[in-house]
């Protein structure tokens, strides 16, 4: 038996060749030593993996490893591999493994002649495959036959395939049963026959007639409709069709029950892209109408929300603190935040996102919504696994700051059992934290009485007043460090008239970056206006917060965090360690 007769027999890959065949044999199956050479250079190919992409068709490694090892790859082909490849008998190949070989040489050597043999194998392995309704296979591959054929310029070809797909599309009954597939080859003739177009809106109209029960097979037609019209330049029908699509959104969603947070967040969106298709075509007032139905919407997401319970052990957490601050002094005891609340750096959070990727690849698929308490979504997190985690990024670093905004649960226990401590032990006044604020050098000296009050307002349950005073004061902080590391804090408008930055623009101060702790920034940054974290000041700001939300750990955190990077910079802290041994005992190696 030949390398042809061989191959005939046993492969069967819908296009190249099938990896395990290779494992299961061998070049001692063969006598000859060229069908030899050509199993053991198929053996390699066999091993690049391909995708095709909009008619393109994309090679990869099929095996990628841990270490950065992976297995043969298109690149790894030599000059005599290709000269083997062009000696193949391609009349005795099937036409999957020939459409594979020759779109190879087309790409990789740009030889003319391969292109045609590409196509035509394409093209019958098009026909044998069509009347398969259940896969879109067939799809991709004359989709990729027109490509090529497009490169080429060869038109004859393309008359040829758009004919044969449309008369599939017009007399193929079995497609109806899978009207996606009917819309797709539609696609195709509408990027590659322009002469048809007025035919394809009709069959496309048919479609979505049939298709009112089905959101995405509907709103796939109108697209597809919609790119006709625009080819065909009818302004007036791109606007009424744009109506028509918006309509059938707000139509579907009424018919929605809601009975789950999958129909809630379906009927939701598609009052949204029915609001911003009625805005862009001149229904400004149907807009207005289906905001309203997107706010009464919004408190069933919060209902449907179920929590995840995770129970912790933190039992040995509480007790080393304990241990720590028992027969401590009130300014002790406050020193101890130092070493209870953790300022998790940068690269410490973008390492556990790296980690959760390798543990959960699928979870890192999913893109996250960061919604509030009525259910409006305040920000979308783009998959972890589009993002490049080794390269900074807006989007990773909105990645961070969730991350930062769930590890405040963690974080805030011990702040919490510290602050219940020191509350119980101590009759606390606002003098007694004097120690923290004189004679220190990151907090204005104007504003020293107005934060230990409101530290002391947070010590003693008054956390919704510590709040309000403590957002705008710890904003104002930074604008004092950008300042006096030569940031301007301030921008002059054309009419000379200065205003104040914005807070986002401090943090991103140059001067402000070269000379502070860049860690310390984005912590703060986060928990003040990060949406997918803290965004404290923006609630605060624009009176969102309610007292009922003080509770929740990133407020407590935000508290022990400010206290801590206040401790760095006070002289009566640094004076209080200094003298106390049981102090140095429990700070050692601490950051």
């Amino acid at each position: 038996m030949d390398i042809y007769s061989f191959l005939e027999q046993h492969n069967n890959a819908r296009v190249g060749f099938n990896f395990e065949l290779f494992i299961n044999y061998n070049e001692s199956y063969f006598t000859q030593d060229l069908d030899k050479a050509i199993f053991k250079l198929f053996s390699k190919i066999s091993k690049i993996g391909f995708r095709f992409n909009e008619g393109k068709i994309i090679y990869n490694p099929l095996l990628e490893y841990k270490d950065g090892s992976r297995s043969f790859s298109v690149d790894d082909l030599t000059d005599e591999d290709f000269d083997l490849l062009r000696h193949l008998n391609f009349n005795r190949l099937s036409n999957n493994v020939k459409a594979f070989i020759a779109d190879l040489l087309w790409i990789q050597k740009k030889d003319y002649k391969y292109s045609i043999i590409a196509i035509n194998a394409y093209y019958g392995l098009f026909k044998e495959l069509k009347n398969n309704i259940n896969s879109n296979f067939d799809v991709e591959i004359i989709r990729r036959a027109l490509f090529i054929a497009t490169q080429i310029k060869n038109d004859s070809f393309l008359k040829t395939c758009c004919k044969l797909i449309y008369d599939i599309i017009t007399s193929d009954t079995k497609l109806l049963e899978n009207t996606f597939k009917r819309i797709y080859f539609i696609d195709i003739l509408i990027q590659y026959d322009k002469s048809i177009l007025e035919n394809l809106i009709m069959i496309l109209d048919e479609e979505i007639e049939l298709s009112r029960e089905n959101l995405y097979k509907s709103e796939h037609a109108y697209k597809s409709k919609l790119r006709c019209l625009k080819k065909l330049k009818l302004s007036q029908d791109i606007k009424l069709t744009n109506i028509a699509l918006a309509n059938f959104y707000v139509n579907y969603a009424d018919c929605l029950t809601r009975s789950s947070l999958d129909e809630i967040l379906i009927a939701k969106k598609c009052y949204i892209d029915a609001i911003n298709l009625y805005r862009n075509n001149g229904n400004a007032q149907d807009a207005v109408y289906i905001h309203e139905k997107v706010e009464k919407i919004e408190p069933l997401v919060v209902e449907q929300l179920q929590p995840i319970k995770v129970e912790l052990n933190v039992t040995s957490i509480i007790e080393e603190i304990k241990n720590d601050i028992k027969d401590l002094s009130f300014e002790e005891c406050i020193i101890c935040f130092l070493k209870v609340v953790d300022l998790p750096r940068k690269d410490s959070l973008r390492k556990r996102l790296k980690d959760e990727l390798e543990k959960s690849p699928l979870s890192s698929m999913i893109p996250v919504s960061i919604v509030n308490k009525t259910g409006s979504v305040l920000c979308l997190l783009e998959p972890i696994i589009s993002l490049d985690l080794d390269v900074d990024s807006v989007e990773l670093d909105r990645h961070l700051a969730h991350k930062l905004l769930i590890e405040t649960q963690i974080y805030s226990l011990g702040i919490e059992y510290l602050i219940n401590y020191i509350k119980q032990k101590y009759d606390i006044n606002p003098d007694a934290l004097d120690f923290l604020v004189q004679d220190n050098l990151i907090v204005p000296e104007n504003r020293r009485s107005i934060f230990k009050y409101a530290l002391y307002l947070f010590l003693n349950d008054k956390r919704y007043e510590a709040m309000h005073i403590l957002a705008p004061q710890v904003e104002n902080l930074f604008r004092e460090l950008a300042q006096n590391c030569g940031g301007s804090v301030t921008t002059i408008d054309k009419d000379g008239t200065g205003q104040v930055k914005l807070l986002k623009s401090i943090f991103e101060t140059t001067e402000l970056l070269e000379c502070y702790n860049p860690d310390i920034l984005f912590l703060f940054r986060a928990l003040l206006i990060e949406r997918a974290c803290g965004n404290i000041r923006n609630d605060i700001a624009h009176g969102l917060l309610d007292e009922n939300d003080i509770e929740g750990s990133v407020y407590s955190y935000f508290f022990g965090a400010l206290i801590k990077l206040i401790l760095y910079t006070s002289k009566g802290a640094f004076a209080i360690i200094k003298h106390s041994n049981k102090l140095k005992h429990i700070l050692k190696g601490n950051n």
